[in-house]
């Protein structure tokens, strides 16, 4: 579901030729890409706390 779907971006991402790339979004789709990038169980979004308009820098790992 929103875990796949968020998986299935940052794949599309980490496969592209860009050095910057700027995504706007809800604060669940952050916390979802936080945590699949982590290898993390989405419920740890309930945990997370982001901020209202702020940025959120991610670094991409290659996807197998």
């Amino acid at each position: 579901m929103l875990a796949e779907r968020v998986r299935h971006v940052l794949e599309r991402i980490a496969k592209g030729d860009h050095e910057h790339l700027l995504i706007v979004t809800h604060a669940i789709v952050i916390k979802a890409a936080i945590s699949v990038e982590r290898n993390e169980p989405l419920t740890n979004v309930l945990k997370m706390n982001i901020a209202l308009l702020s940025a959120t820098p991610l670094k991409l790992r290659p996807f197998s």
